[in-house]
């Protein structure tokens, strides 16, 4: 672990013709001594560090400023006991979007994974801090790099000493924004749990529950597992959390909250979970396949849809339920429902436990015939298993996986959803 330093420096105040200067001040952290009377406010932050506690450090600079500035800078750090490397980093006066990249990339360039960084933002030319500020973010994104201070320093010449702030706690944004995105990109509350559970009072002292983070990194984790007879239940549980919220302290807060709401509403029913195989139920299934299918979670979907069909047998199945270890048990006879949808009649064949099952079954395999929810079943229903097993087995017996998810994806769903539908209108689907 290395500890950085990086600053850049620009040329300064005007105070003569070709004359640029920056004004000595002394700068205070909010603890301890001031520093000395120095130019530089890189020089004070050092001294008031420790100059020899950093591995590196890095000025950021133009031709120009280096010309003016460097040397002297350079002496003074030095003079603090610096005892490593001390880089003089120049970039172009250029300030078309290729030398913006290319500035970018100058900085990149200094860090190493797992650095730990303290950057100040003061001085720079034109936008060069802006660089700095996307260059944070990515570099703890794409190499771990810890942040320790982002400073800048308040000179008023007013003043006998003037302050360097820490904006470090800003900076949290960055870490705000990648766990929305996780939350919008691929229904992931887990960041944001994290985030809330971590961020300071005065940020998000609204959200500050144990139970709310919780129970949003549990449907995450329901969702994503393909725990689909817990998904209705879990969300229920997190939007009734969400909904007895009533932030006043924060804009960021009612964001959040509203997000989740938005992003998991969908999956609550507006009874609670009786853990039969009602209308309640399907809605529910439907609403989990279709949040998998908008996030590309392909083969959670395919699974979901295979078993919710299987769950269809077991609509006139007596005692078939999820809440119940009896009821849970009768979840063969929706393998053996599939299985009837799967093969033509005259090619059934079954196991003697199988053809009792399969008898039981064939009353209400009638009553969808003459609805036509059989035949709707049967039109998609092996291809979505072929689907489902390319999945099963790593895609091993084709030369890739399949190309067309999305869009299979969708025509199941649909095929799926209409099947549900028909079952409402013939009157077979429980309420």
């Amino acid at each position: 672990m290395r500890r950085v330093f990086i600053s850049c420096l620009g040329i300064g105040t005007k105070k003569g013709e070709g004359r640029f200067e920056y004004d000595p001040a002394r700068y205070y952290l909010t603890e301890g001594e001031p520093s000395t009377l120095t130019p530089f406010v890189q020089t004070a932050e050092l001294q008031l560090l420790g100059a020899g506690s950093f591995d590196k450090v890095v000025i950021v600079t133009t031709e120009k400023a280096r010309g003016l500035h460097f040397t002297q800078l350079e002496r003074e750090i030095r003079a603090l006991g610096l005892r490593t490397d001390l880089i003089c980093a120049v970039v172009a006066e250029d300030m078309s979007s290729k030398g913006q990249w290319a500035w970018f990339e100058t900085i990149l360039e200094q860090i190493q994974p797992g650095d730990h960084l303290t950057v100040d933002l003061t001085h720079g030319y034109r936008a060069i801090p802006i660089i700095f500020s996307t260059a944070i973010h990515f570099l703890q994104r794409s190499r771990g790099v810890f942040l320790e201070h982002v400073f800048y320093g308040a000179y008023d010449k007013n003043r006998d000493m003037s302050p360097i702030i820490d904006m470090k706690d800003f900076y949290i944004i960055n870490e705000w924004a990648e766990g929305v995105s996780r939350l919008i990109e691929d229904a992931d509350a887990r960041k944001i749990a994290d985030m809330v559970a971590g961020a300071p009072a005065f940020q998000l002292e609204d959200l500050k529950d144990d139970a709310l983070a919780k129970a949003a990194t549990d449907l995450t984790d329901r969702v994503r597992n393909v725990d689909m007879h817990n998904v209705t239940k879990s969300a229920q549980s997190l939007i009734k959390l969400v909904a007895g919220k009533k932030p006043v302290n924060s804009m960021v807060a009612s964001l959040l909250l509203q997000l989740i709401a938005e992003k998991y509403g969908t999956l609550t029913t507006s009874d609670e979970v009786s853990g039969r195989y009602d209308r309640w139920y399907f809605a529910g299934q439907l609403a989990y396949i279709k949040l998998l299918l908008e996030h590309k979670l392909h083969m959670q979907a395919f699974t979901v849809m295979r078993e919710v069909i299987g769950s269809i047998g077991l609509i006139a199945v007596e005692n078939a339920r999820t809440d119940t270890a009896n009821g849970r048990r009768q979840r063969s006879k929706a393998d053996i429902f599939i299985n009837m949808l799967q093969f033509e009649e005259e090619k059934w064949q079954f196991t003697e436990d199988q053809q009792r099952m399969k008898n039981d079954l064939l009353p209400f395999y009638g009553r969808l015939k003459e609805c036509g929810i059989e035949m709707l079943l049967r039109s998609f229903l092996k291809e979505l298993l072929a689907y489902r097993n390319g999945f099963d087995h790593g895609w091993t017996k084709k030369p890739q996986a399949a190309t067309d998810l999305f869009a299979q994806g969708q025509r199941f769903y649909q095929g799926l959803s209409e099947a549900v539908f028909n079952l409402e209108v013939c009157g077979i689907l429980p309420n």
